[in-house]
């Protein structure tokens, strides 16, 4: 009986310990040409990093939106910026056409995401929880909206030209992972479809419980 609590409670403080290990240096720069196969990239070594390992210039540069989505991203995860290797985050900038620019639903699993509008007048962001319940809301330049992690996420011009937005505009993201363009479990039928039109009035969003069963 004794054991078996002691089992028990030790399978408790393991569970409560339950995190992603810490690094075990202080940097470890990917090193993108290495033929070592391991879960992620090797570390550069140390007497060959140097400081512009950790400086990235390419989000000062607006993307073409061109195209269907009218979205275009500019990454700077471990791939494109080998410095934030094993550091548990990336950053990206994403440009939207005016009028019609729209980053579709999709998740991050294992990650929350923040997005600060720098440039543009007008955005509207949204993501739907685990009830299927829509938190959708308006940005204006300057605003800092954040996506909970494993939830399915979305930002769009279309919806904020019916405020008749002229201008495109400019977001910096910042998360830990690559986003998957799938379903998450927050998304319950009919849940997709209001996510991906995202239309409507600000403030009927704010006071209406959008739920969907």
């Amino acid at each position: 009986m004794i054991s078996l609590f002691a089992a028990s409670l030790l399978l408790l403080l393991l569970l409560a310990n339950a995190a992603d290990p810490d690094p075990l240096q202080d940097h470890c720069v990917a090193d993108l040409d290495s033929e070592i196969q391991v879960n992620g990239f090797p570390c550069k070594p140390s007497e060959n990093t140097t400081a512009s390992d950790f400086k990235f210039s390419r989000l000062a540069n607006r993307g073409n939106t061109n195209n269907e989505l009218g979205l275009w991203i500019t990454r700077a995860s471990v791939e494109e910026f080998p410095g934030v290797n094993t550091m548990g985050l990336s950053s990206a900038r994403a440009d939207y056409a005016a009028k019609h620019g729209m980053n579709p639903p999709h998740v991050h699993p294992r990650a929350s995401e923040t997005f600060y509008l720098f440039e543009g007048d007008l955005m509207y962001v949204g993501f739907v929880d685990t009830d299927y319940k829509l938190y959708a809301t308006y940005l204006t330049c300057g605003d800092l909206f954040v996506f909970p992690g494993g939830l399915c996420i979305s930002s769009s011009m279309w919806a904020a030209s019916l405020r008749l937005v002229q201008q495109p505009a400019s977001g910096a993201l910042a998360c830990q992972s690559r986003p998957l363009r799938n379903r998450s479990p927050s998304l319950g039928r009919g849940a997709h479809e209001e996510l991906l039109n995202l239309g409507g009035d600000a403030k009927d969003y704010e006071r209406r419980d959008r739920r969907t069963v």
